[in-house]
């Protein structure tokens, strides 16, 4: 009984030290900005009080426990009512409870250790940049192809509006370099971003998968993103522009910069395509086991 005492009085420490290095602040209301892994489906969402584009359903998991100590979330921002947290879990895990709550806490601290620990390998792998009041966030992952000599990357672009005007990303300038700094491909000026040219409010943000392949193991990637800041009569032609064929992206692009009240660019952060660690716990491992009184 004293060892299992000491285990849950172990993992309840673990638990308050790991979690406080991903979350900002001291108090008794703390943040975190909770990293989405790469997937394979190319989409795009937008994320704020007030504005959401999507084609894809958009959804943010974290683990039991911080559904139940969550106060509210922001784009992909979740503040965690830490007091709550400390008592509702850590507490109960250092004091002791009844044996059917505790069971079921033991099984949410132990899932709630395996997503703090992605959430730090997630967070080594992403790189970002502000300029010109543009928050722009990189996340890159890997696939290898087995039956090809090519290697799928994929790439998630997190950019978030941080002035107090709205703007909208019109294009892409983007290079991608192989592990021996040949370009292997680029795209110029390309009209906004995975068939969206969203308009990002203030505090807003707006993300979106893609991907490339390269014929080398580990590469480069870098460019810029175009904003344009308008006003609202020139929303209207923005939809009317939306008739236009593909063959007319050009036209499409060069409308958006004469209906501009301002244009800028912001470059992408420093982006390494390589393999991005992956968390993998042994299954054959009943941990929850270690934390429950032997019959």
């Amino acid at each position: 009984m004293a060892k299992t005492m000491h285990l849950r009085r172990k993992i309840a420490k673990l638990l308050v030290r790991d979690l406080g290095k991903i979350c900002r602040g001291t108090g008794s209301v703390r943040e975190m900005d909770v990293q989405v892994p790469c997937v394979r489906q190319f989409f795009g969402f937008g994320v704020g009080d007030r504005h959401l584009v999507s084609n894809w359903e958009h959804f943010m998991t974290v683990p039991k426990v911080l559904e139940k100590v969550k106060k509210e979330v922001r784009g992909t921002t979740l503040v965690v009512d830490w007091a709550r947290f400390k008592d509702e879990i850590v507490k109960k895990l250092w004091c002791g409870c009844e044996a059917a709550e505790l069971a079921e806490i033991e099984k949410e601290a132990f899932d709630m250790m395996q997503w703090v620990a992605e959430q730090r390998v997630l967070k080594e792998v992403s790189r970002e940049t502000t300029e010109n009041g543009i928050k722009v966030t990189a996340m890159i992952g890997r696939e290898e192809a087995a039956e090809t000599d090519r290697y799928l990357f994929h790439y998630r672009i997190d950019v978030e509006n941080q002035t107090a005007k709205d703007v909208r990303l019109i294009a892409r300038n983007l290079n991608f370099y192989d592990s021996t700094h040949d370009l292997n491909a680029s795209v110029v000026n390309g009209l906004g971003v995975v068939g969206y040219t969203p308009l990002i409010h203030p505090g807003d943000s707006f993300s979106w998968h893609s991907g490339c392949n390269l014929p080398t193991p580990t590469g480069t990637m870098s460019g810029s993103l175009e904003f344009t800041v308008e006003d609202e009569s020139s929303w209207e032609r923005h939809i009317s522009m939306q008739v236009m064929s593909r063959a007319m992206e050009h036209r499409r692009l060069e409308l958006f910069r004469d209906c501009a009240l301002e244009t800028f660019s912001t470059p992408l952060p420093s982006i390494d395509l390589k393999a991005a660690p992956v968390i993998s716990l042994q299954e054959q491992t009943d941990w929850v086991s270690l934390f429950s009184p032997k019959r």
